[in-house]
């Protein structure tokens, strides 16, 4: 039997949180690209107070919640981009730091306004509800599927839709298989591997080539929460790894 993920803990959004998503996610396209009044905007819907919690790439790594306080938490904005979007080491004569927020506006863009990916709870948040919702996997045999085929947990993917596999690395080579939203999958990239084509290791021991097309996604996930303060919702939390 092929092992898969799906989602755990769905929640369907109530109408206030649906119209407070979609101005978060509008607020945000706004401001890429520019050096817009957006940022204060979104720092008026990022809570006064955020939890965090982070790990490293391995999704099989327990979360752990993280000091939010400190000298780059002067806004909602400056914390959540620190905190989530990876940072290089800058040179010792550099005059002009870098400003990262445009990197935070897209990661935001990109976890709120998927229409693939549902909305869930995460254990440590209570009644928050977070996007995405977190990837329901059999750890024990995801693992021993990794080992397998000498990776770990970050070596694991999944495709969101069907994915066909070929008999070579070409189109128009007979399909060999068909593999279901969600399975678990291993990349095996070669250097000699054509252009746009990868070898891929399905859980249930099918192995064929499909289209490369940089949509195959990792367990390890991001997420950011949302919650009521004051009445109205808010940004209340953060997941992030490897940083």
């Amino acid at each position: 039997m092929p092992l898969a993920t799906d989602y755990a803990e769905i929640v369907d959004p109530d109408p206030e949180l649906t119209r407070f998503l979609r101005e978060l996610v509008e607020t945000a396209k706004a401001g890429i690209g520019t050096q817009s009044r957006a940022y204060a905007a979104l720092d008026a819907m990022i809570a006064p107070t955020v939890r965090g919690f982070t790990r490293g790439l391995d999704p099989f790594e327990p979360w752990v919640e993280v000091d939010t306080s400190g000298p780059d938490t002067d806004s909602g904005m400056d914390l959540l981009t620190s905190r989530m979007i990876e940072q290089g080491e800058l040179p010792e004569d550099i005059s002009v730091l870098p400003d990262y927020s445009q990197d935070f506006l897209k990661l935001l863009v990109a976890l709120v306004a998927n229409p693939q990916t549902p909305l869930g709870r995460m254990p440590e948040m209570g009644n928050a509800v977070c996007s995405p919702a977190r990837y329901n996997v059999d750890t024990s045999n995801a693992m021993a599927f990794a080992e397998a085929n000498d990776t770990d947990g970050y070596g694991i993917y999944v495709f969101p839709r069907e994915l066909e596999l070929h008999a070579e690395p070409q189109d128009g080579t007979p399909v060999t298989a068909t593999i279901a939203p969600l399975t678990l999958l291993v990349l095996d990239y070669q250097a000699d591997q054509p252009d746009g084509w990868v070898k891929v290791i399905a859980s249930e021991g099918t192995v064929g080539w499909a289209h490369d097309l940089g949509d195959y996604e990792g367990l390890s996930q991001q997420h950011l929460c949302f919650d009521k303060v004051d009445g109205e919702y808010k940004i209340v939390g953060y997941y992030s790894y490897g940083l």
